[in-house]
């Protein structure tokens, strides 16, 4: 939730992993992360994660879906750019807005009903179609057919979908993330 609401790579990787080296040892083992400084107001984020809590506690699927959806986005986020990554984010809307159905349809309606817009023009602008059909090939046949530039480019769009569905659920705006493809 935290990451949800000030920044997603915030808890992407463990920021210092390894072990302790004493005054006898001269190297140590650790990985460092750098990650811009937000200034967080407690009493602001606190609040707030109650209500997170309780928008989502009081419905016991979204509660299970949106536990679920969190971690399988921690684990994108923390998977290197890729196919692995590609995969797990395209997971996270199948857990929802995909809920109970293999069609994406479920996807531009969701995104259409918080953003304003018609289904149609998000499915089309979003390309979700083309999206979707780069995971089936590479589940159904080993291969996810995008170039290095292409394949950035779908993820950083894949992770926007995501991160605005995540947000909207928790009834955080979505501040503009999808404003790109969208225009």
């Amino acid at each position: 939730m935290l990451s949800a609401m000030y920044s997603p790579g915030l808890f992407s990787q463990e920021v210092w992993s390894g072990w302790l080296s004493d005054e006898k040892e001269l190297f140590g083992d650790m990985w460092v992360k750098l990650e811009a400084p937000i200034a967080i107001d407690r009493a602001r984020t606190e609040a707030q994660l109650r209500a997170f809590q309780a928008r989502i506690t009081s419905d016991a699927d979204l509660d299970r879906r949106f536990t679920l959806m969190c971690k399988i986005f921690s684990r994108a986020i923390a998977t290197p750019p890729g196919e692995e990554r590609f995969l797990w984010l395209w997971t996270v809307l199948e857990v929802f807005p995909m809920k109970d159905t293999t069609n994406i349809r479920p996807i531009g309606e969701y995104l259409s009903s918080i953003l304003g817009r018609s289904t149609d023009e998000i499915m089309s602008k979003l390309a979700v179609g083309r999206l979707f059909g780069a995971r089936s090939d590479f589940v159904h046949d080993g291969y996810l057919a995008y170039d290095i530039a292409a394949l950035a480019e779908a993820l950083k769009k894949l992770e926007a979908i995501v991160l605005s569905v995540l947000r909207s659920v928790v009834g955080l705006p979505i501040v503009g993330l999808l404003d790109e493809y969208l225009t």
